[in-house]
């Protein structure tokens, strides 16, 4: 599992590649009592080019760390 991140003044952006799955992960810094950390799953068969990378998973769940989330990636609770 390979992790990249960008680090922002209102958001923070993690890459999670694991194998040939792709995830985009974003902090929210801005809004701290809400849903802080959103989880997108990179799908290439969409129809919309600009639409391929966001396919939310799991929008009700909050996650309380990035180690929340890269367990929940390993342990491919996604599917």
């Amino acid at each position: 599992m390979r992790v990249k991140y960008k680090k922002g003044i209102d958001e923070d952006s993690y890459r999670i590649e694991f194998g040939n799955e792709k995830f985009d992960v974003n902090y929210h810094k801005n809004f701290p009592y809400l849903n802080t950390w959103s989880l997108h799953r990179y799908r290439p068969e969409k129809s919309n080019g600009l639409f391929s990378w966001y396919d939310p998973i799991f929008i009700n769940k909050k996650f309380e760390s990035l180690k929340d989330i890269k367990k929940f990636i390993r342990d491919r609770k996604y599917l």
